[in-house]
């Protein structure tokens, strides 16, 4: 999910694609608790740029209830890393979807900082972007998570070269997939059908690697009608993957191993001794 602000602690960036309302971490967690969610992952937003305080509150008020994923400019000082670190910042967002978020041209720095920090890349491209980057990805040492299914549309199916590549890549054992976003990829109504072949694609590649993410607020939707509740987005989820097993991993088991549980060290983090 994303959080918005936009007054004077948390100000938006002049150069930005778009500008959405206010969404507080208050009202997500509400939505959690409507849905019946226990955890989630705030992720930082393009508007906000690297200027991560709004993510920072809101890891403050809820350690028992987040993590986070921040955006940096790759030249904060240590102390500001270490201090995302304690707060449950697990990993540093590439967005190249939208003005304000920091490209792949910075892939090798800040995945360096990952590396050191026992952080993840949360991978914002293309998946003609990711299919031109599969080679530097594959020969990370880390985990990277590729958004909204690596933004791969149902026209052409698996065959077409860019999900190609984007399903390959996520055979890596490096690669998680986020099943995020399926509203914006498809070319139908919830719940998404055209995506099945895709969908099951990349959760045939990476069963114990794909999580899954609600987009809350869906921003950049700018008809209200084609916003979508995040409970219809877990019967979306239901009805793509009736494998129940399958689908507690999705929900539960795999994101709990990739960002450990909130109010606690990350399992897999290699600093997680030192930042305790």
């Amino acid at each position: 999910m994303h959080l918005i602000g936009g007054g004077i602690d948390a100000p938006f960036l002049e150069n930005r694609s778009y500008t959405p309302p206010v969404a507080t971490v208050d009202a997500f967690i509400a939505m959690l608790d409507t849905v019946g969610v226990d955890y989630g992952v705030v992720v930082q937003i393009s508007v906000h740029g690297s200027d991560n305080r709004i993510l920072k509150a809101a890891l403050r008020r809820y350690p028992d209830r987040l993590r986070g994923v921040a955006s940096i400019a790759g030249d904060e000082p240590e102390e500001e890393l270490e201090e995302l670190h304690a707060l449950g910042v697990r990993g540093i967002r590439l967005n190249e979807h939208f003005a304000g978020g920091v490209s792949a041209e910075s892939l090798s720095p800040i995945a360096e900082i990952c590396r050191r920090l026992g952080w993840h890349l949360d991978l914002g491209l293309t998946a003609g972007r990711l299919r031109a980057t599969a080679d530097d990805l594959r020969r990370l040492d880390l985990p990277f998570v590729l958004d909204h299914l690596g933004t791969c549309l149902p026209g052409g199916g698996i065959a077409h070269p860019d999900n190609a590549a984007v399903i390959a890549l996520a055979r890596n054992e490096n690669c998680w997939i986020k099943l995020s976003g399926l509203y914006r990829l498809s070319a139908e109504s919830s719940p998404y059908r055209d995506m099945i072949p895709l969908v099951q694609a990349c959760c045939s590649a990476a069963p114990d690697r794909v999580i899954w993410g609600s987009d809350w607020p869906n921003v950049a939707l700018f008809d209200p009608d084609k916003v979508p509740e995040t409970g219809a987005q877990l019967d979306a989820m239901a009805e793509l993957i009736p494998d129940r097993a399958l689908l507690q991993a999705i929900l539960v088991d795999n994101p709990g191993r990739l960002f450990g549980s909130p109010g606690l060290p990350s399992p897999d983090s290699k600093a997680a001794g030192h930042h305790a």
